[in-house]
């Protein structure tokens, strides 16, 4: 578990880091979800990416509790999955509010769903994009092959 949850924390962490290519469907609001996320984004040190990572590794933790069969990786997956919509899941929101970032809904990208089972870490970014693996068994994804309809949820 401990891995699986470092990967997703990184991942999400990574995030913070620069401004989220938006991807909501629809092309003139996903540019208007960009260009107000570029406009509104408070400002976000490595300290607050830093607290952001322990806070919601912490809560993940908790979260998931004893919720971890490796040998039935699907069960309790409902515990294990977060989501930013228009704005970020709970469990997001309380990790950014602890760290003292400021949720101003488009710090995160939106339509994002990430899955944490036994062994593997996935996440689709954006609307109708596939679902690519960031981690599994002992292997960490940095940089993967993009699949047909995915995007960089973050741009460098």
């Amino acid at each position: 578990m401990k891995k699986e949850i470092k990967a997703a924390v990184g991942w999400w962490a990574d995030q913070l880091r620069s401004v989220p290519e938006h991807d909501n469907g629809v092309g003139l609001d996903s540019a208007f979800a960009r260009m107000a996320a570029k406009c509104t984004r408070p400002e976000i040190t490595e300290d607050h990416i830093e607290r952001f990572a322990e806070e919601l590794a912490d809560r993940w933790r908790a979260r998931t509790g004893d919720n971890w069969y490796p040998d039935d990786p699907l069960r309790g997956g409902y515990l294990r999955t977060v989501a930013t919509d228009y704005g970020p899941s709970v469990i997001l929101a309380e990790s950014m509010a602890a760290a003292g970032i400021e949720n101003n809904r488009l710090v995160l990208p939106i339509k994002t769903v990430m899955w944490i089972d036994p062994g593997k870490v996935s996440v689709s970014c954006g609307y109708g994009a596939g679902v690519e693996v960031i981690y599994e068994g002992d292997k960490r994804f940095v940089k993967q092959k993009k699949k047909r309809g995915s995007q960089d949820c973050a741009k460098n």
